[in-house]
Parts: structure tokens; sequence; C-alpha cells
């Protein structure tokens, strides 16, 4: 392959997940549950070494492990491929998750390893049980929040631990709380309105679109790409 022309690669690491996230691509809309025809696999460990020692010397600067379909903190060898690719390699790493996996000395733990060279986006779509939970089917919001927490406390680079927030119906009321938390603990804070249809729970209603995007320019300096 040519590495020439890129400058972040991406990844998709594994197609296990904890979630059942309704509008996910691993998501069968009728179940709910994973789709039948997608097979359960994580990256293998070996190839993505290799691919780490082809891109060694590229413009490549950053390795992105997407949550498409999958969350990669589900890996098994997860911390074996962030060695190689940070410690080994001296690439950046990023990587999405819902933040229900794991815990906090976990990331307490990647947090003080890697030096302010990782970067982690937690999906969190609320500010409670109730409400996360609408959207991240399956994911424990307290233990989310406090592995976000506890990652944003021991990592020494503020814009490494961003909160992401999908705007529903069901949650647009909850931005202050969250925007508050994160200023409180040292966390970016970047949320947008779902564009995807989903009955019921899409934002459709005017006045609540422009609630959000007058809160949205409120919160800007929190945002990761401010």
């Amino acid at each position: 392959m040519d590495w020439k022309s890129l400058k972040i690669l991406e990844v998709s690491f594994t197609t296990y997940c904890n979630a059942n996230c309704p509008l996910c691509a691993r998501t069968d809309k009728k179940t709910g549950l994973k789709k039948a025809n997608l097979p359960l696999l994580h990256y293998d460990i070996e190839k993505f070494k290799k691919m780490c020692d082809q891109i060694e010397y590229s413009e490549i600067k950053a390795i992105h492990l997407c949550g498409d379909y999958g969350d990669p903190f589900m890996h098994p060898h997860i911390e074996q491929a962030m060695d190689y690719a940070i410690l080994e390699k001296n690439k950046l790493m990023s990587i999405d998750t819902n933040g229900g996996i794991r815990d906090i000395d976990f990331y307490e733990m990647i947090a003080k390893k890697y030096h302010g060279n990782l970067h982690i986006n937690f999906s969190i779509d609320g500010f409670d049980q109730n409400t996360n939970q609408m959207y991240r089917v399956g994911v424990d919001f307290e233990k989310a929040k406090a592995n976000c927490t506890a990652f944003a406390k021991h990592n020494q680079w503020p814009g490494n631990v961003n909160w992401q927030m999908l705007i529903f119906n069901f949650n647009y009321h909850q931005i202050d709380d969250v925007a508050e938390y994160c200023q409180q603990n040292s966390i970016m804070f970047d949320f947008k309105l779902n564009k995807r249809h989903w009955p019921k729970h899409t934002v459709k209603n005017p006045q609540i679109i422009q609630y959000v995007e007058t809160k949205q320019q409120q919160y800007r300096h929190l945002r990761y790409d401010y």
C-alpha cells in the first residue's frame, strides 16, 4: 500500500462491543442486536505490528482506532497495540470508546504510560444512566463517566480527552450539566445534533435546534478542534 498520501491511518480494530446503539452500523435495526452477518473478529495483533513497521518512516503521524463496528477497548491486546504504535514506533494514537469497558485503574495507567501521545474520545450521550442508555444501550453511565474522569485526571494534556455527545430530543437539556462537569475536570466537550433518522428522537423542532447551536457557540472553548 502507498502510505505517502496519508496523514492519519484509521483502523477498525474489532467488531466486538458492549453496546447496541440503535443507529450503529453493527446493529440490526429490527432486532436491536449485532447484525447476524457481521462476524466477531479482533484485528490480528501481529498484522497490526507489521502495519506499524510499514508506516514507521512515512508521513503518517497518528493511528486512529475507530468504533465503526466495535469498541477498540474490547480488543484483548489493545495495550500491546498501544505499546507498539506509541512507544516503539513513536506514533500518536487516538481511540473511540463508549467508556463502559475496563476500569479506572486501566485508564489511570494508560494516561500516565503514554505521556500525552494518546487521545481518547468518550462517546457519552447524557448525564445520567436513564438518558445515556437511550442511545448507548448496554453501557453503564457511571462507569463511563468515571473512566473518562480518571483518564483526564492523570493526563497532563487536557486536549487528549474528549467527551463526545450526540444530541437527541431526550438529552439536549443536559448540555449545560455536561459542560460544567467537563470544565471542572479538564475534559474537552464536543456535541452535535444527530443527523441520522431515528423516529421520535431525531431533533426537528427549530427552537431546539437553535438552542443547541447557541450552546455550541457558548461552549466553543471546550471543543477539541477549537
